[in-house]
This record gives C-alpha cells, sequence and structure tokens, in this order.
C-alpha cells in the first residue's frame, strides 16, 4: 500500500504543534454537493471544528432569501432573530441539505432548484411558482442529538458521530481484521495516536482480542461500514484507564476525542456461509490452528474464541451419519478440548465442564475429556463427581501423571473438609448430648427391667 493510497481524507491535520492542541478539523465541502446540479454551494466564510450538523440535529442561523434577479423576498438579519430548525423536518429540502455540509461559524451562498426549494407551485405572493432561489447562511451553533452509544457495555464509554456514511451494510465482526486509520487525542490535550505517519501505515488488528492500545477502538469499528469516518467520544475506562498513559501525556482518568476511517476489514465466514460439510471441516482446522498458536501464547481467551468460531461452524450443520459425521467430529473433538483447557486456565469452571461433556459426547472414553471434565468438577466443588470422572480416566490410563495429582488432589480436598466438619460441628454435638444427659433423670431398676 502506497502512502498516498493510505492517507484517509483528514489526513493533512496536525501541521504542527500548535495545531495539534486544536480540535481536528475536517474539509469545506462546496460546489456541487448532491452532485446533480440541485444545491449549488459557494463558501464566502469559513466555519471551524470537526463536525457537521446531521439529521435531528438542531440548528441556529441568520439568513438571507432572494430570487436569482436579486429581488429579497426573506431576511432573518432585517428581523434580527435568529433562525432555529431541526435538520430533515420544517424546512425546504434544500436546507436540510444545504446545511449539513457547514461547520459552526460558516458562511455560504447556496443556489437550490425549486424541486427541492417550493416546487411548481411557489409560495405566493414573493416567490413564484418553479423558481430557484438563492440564500446567503451563516451556521451560528448547532447541538447534535446524533451522538449514538456505541460502546458494548452501554455505558456511553464510546459515543459516535458520524462524519462520513460510505454505501453497503456489512460491518466487521468478532475476530474480523480490520483495517484502519485513527487520530485520538486528550480532550484539550496533545495527539496520542495518529496513524499517519512517514510511511503512511495503517492500523490493523483483530476484533475481539483486546490487544487495541485505544480500549474502545473494538466497539467503535464494530459501528462502521469500509468507507466510514466517525467521531467518537472514548471515556477513561475506554481509552487508557483511571491510571491514564505519562508516556504518551494521557492523564490519569481523561477522555479521548479521535476521528476513526474504517478502511477495510475481513470478516471469518458465518456458518452459512460454508457451502458443504467440508469447507466447515476446513474452516475449524484452520481456526482451531490460530486458537492452537494463542493458547501456545497465553492469550486463552482469544484462543477460546477461535475454538468456539471452530465449533459454530457446525451449528444446525451436524451429518447425519457416514463419512462426514466421521469427519465432522474429528474436527470438533480437540476443538472442545482445547476450549475446555483454555476455560480451565480463565478460571471459568462451568464451561470447561460443559466442553468437556461436550468432547465426551463424541468420546466416551476420551482420557483428556475426562481428565478436564474431572478438574473443572474438582473446582466446581462436585467433588464426589470429580473422583468418578478421575477414576475413570486412571481406569483408561493408569500411569496418566496429570490426573494422578487431581485425584490426589480432590481426595485430600474430600478428606480436609470432612475435618473441618468434624471440628466445625463435633462439639456441638458433644454438647447436645451433654445436655441431654443432664435433663434426663436416671432410669431406675424398675425402669431398666426388661
Amino acid at each position: 500500500m502506497s502512502s498516498s493510497e493510505a492517507e484517509p481524507w483528514w489526513a493533512d491535520l496536525e501541521k504542527d504543534e500548535e495545531e495539534s492542541a486544536a480540535a481536528p478539523d475536517i474539509p469545506d465541502i462546496d460546489g456541487d454537493i448532491c452532485s446533480d446540479g440541485s444545491i449549488m454551494k459557494t463558501i464566502k466564510k469559513s466555519g471551524s471544528g470537526s463536525l457537521m450538523p446531521k439529521k435531528g440535529d438542531k440548528v441556529r442561523c441568520h439568513y438571507i432569501g432572494t430570487l436569482l434577479s436579486g429581488e429579497k423576498f426573506d431576511s432573518s438579519r432585517d428581523r434580527n432573530t435568529p433562525f432555529d430548525f431541526t435538520i430533515g423536518s420544517g424546512v425546504i429540502t434544500g436546507w436540510s441539505e444545504g446545511v449539513a455540509t457547514m461547520k459552526e461559524g460558516e458562511i455560504a451562498d447556496f443556489e437550490i432548484v425549486a424541486a427541492k426549494a417550493y416546487g411548481e407551485h411557489g409560495s405566493p405572493p414573493k416567490i413564484p411558482g418553479g423558481a430557484t432561489l438563492k440564500f446567503e447562511i451563516e451556521l451560528l451553533s448547532f447541538s447534535g442529538t446524533g451522538a449514538v452509544d456505541v460502546s458494548s457495555k452501554k455505558d456511553s464509554g464510546v459515543m459516535k458521530t458520524a462524519l462520513k456514511d460510505a454505501d453497503g451494510w456489512k460491518k466487521p465482526k468478532t475476530l474480523g481484521t480490520v483495517v484502519c486509520h485513527v487520530k485520538a487525542r486528550v480532550e484539550g490535550g496533545p495527539v496520542v495516536i495518529n496513524t499517519k505517519c512517514a510511511d503512511g501505515q495503517t492500523m490493523e488488528f483483530v476484533v475481539g482480542d483486546g490487544e487495541c492500545e485505544l480500549r474502545g477502538l473494538e466497539d467503535a469499528v464494530l459501528s462502521m461500514k469500509a468507507g466510514d469516518v466517525a467521531q467518537f467520544k472514548f471515556s477513561a475506562a475506554s481509552a487508557y484507564g483511571v491510571e491514564g498513559n505519562a508516556e504518551k501525556g494521557v492523564p490519569a482518568g481523561a477522555s479521548l476525542v479521535g476521528i476513526v476511517q474504517l478502511v477495510s476489514f475481513v470478516n471469518p465466514q458465518e456458518s452459512w456461509e460454508l457451502s458443504d460439510n467440508a469447507a466447515r471441516v476446513t474452516e475449524a482446522s484452520t481456526y482451531r490452528e490460530k486458537g492452537n498458536a494463542c493458547f501456545k501464547g497465553g492469550k486463552y481467551q482469544q484462543a477460546v474464541a477461535r475454538y468456539t468460531h471452530a465449533i459454530n461452524g457446525f451449528n444446525n450443520n451436524m451429518p447425519d451419519d457416514g463419512d462426514e459425521l466421521k469427519a465432522a467430529n474429528e474436527a470438533l473433538l480437540p476443538c472442545y478440548l482445547n476450549a475446555a483447557a483454555c476455560h480451565l486456565k480463565l478460571r471459568s469452571a462451568g464451561k470447561a465442564k460443559e466442553c468437556a461433556e461436550k468432547a465426551l459426547g463424541i468420546d466416551a472414553n476420551n482420557i483428556k475429556g475426562l481428565f478436564r471434565k474431572g478438574s473443572a468438577q474438582t473446582d466446581l466443588g462436585e467433588w464426589e463427581e470429580a473422583v468418578e470422572s478421575l477414576k475413570r480416566c486412571l481406569d483408561l490410563d493408569a500411569k496418566n501423571a496429570g490426573a494422578q495429582r487431581a485425584y490426589k488432589k480432590v481426595k485430600t480436598l474430600m478428606k480436609e473438609q470432612v475435618a473441618k466438619d468434624k471440628k466445625r460441628f463435633g462439639g456441638m454435638f458433644d454438647r447436645m448430648a451433654a445436655a441431654s444427659t443432664k435433663a434426663d433423670p436416671a432410669p431406675t431398676a424398675v425402669d431398666s427391667a426388661p
């Protein structure tokens, strides 16, 4: 990828240190803004900031409206009263579409054809039918209602405001590989991430791996389509946390604002996209190997995600019998076993037990399955069941050192629990017996006779 291809449209931002302290700007929009000649725009004074109003936003402006002849038909300036409206309602189409291209403080001339103004009937007596209109508009301010909470926790940790909406509908999913440009800064402070560097490289990562420097970036890209550009506000918890990042100049508890451009992404195949059993087996094998690599690197959560994807490929698609069922089970078995091992590492005993049982459903005498089920049962406090699972494992492989240790561990736990119970309740039973003896009189000779 060349530098020119990699640079996003906002890549010329941050020219120097002074500029980096300001909010990131976006380019002016003028000319044929609808690409059909219906609204022509000429900027007279550029605005500032990194946002433009969107549908649903409330805006305040001054305007002067004239016919092509120059005859004025309306002016908020003459009334000395700004005009308030909501983008997308209550005004002519040309206004909603035109003002949506403005930045705060901008002044622009618009020429709007009748179809996007008052149509063939006009607005008598001042505006004749079929009239093209001219407006000088100054955008004084606007309040965005369009910021959307895209955080996975729905705690307003990642708030999104769209700047450019690309075509299409597909978005990244967990385990998708995304390529993006990111520019983020501490609110009112320095830029801390900027992928516009000397070689023009992009940022690339796998969604769900939790390895993004900017914690909320995964949530951000999950809300985008390829080609989208959006501004995000990241809370401290979705940025660098309460601890901040002194090396980057991020204070403790600081929130960040940033612009993200999603360049491209590749999602893993869904089960319905896999054409046949052979394709599902291949996908499972691919993601099992990816999971194994994560496991070896100690990245157990990432490994689980890949094993789970491999397993999910067979959802509602298991063959009934024959060679295809055998192939499917051979692909699934190691995924269930490895997922169980990951869950044990992550101390998710319930999920570990579930995966081990799925593996044993395929191979009832699988030694790893029995061992991992027994280990999970031990962690869950199901000691008697754990003894049974581990004993079965040792019956099949008496020299299995791991199973021997696990069996000894659970037996020790059971013995210790008995001792604790005896110590805890033994004295109580002794006191109860003593109280009973004291309360009851000794039997007489008649009472004790047979």
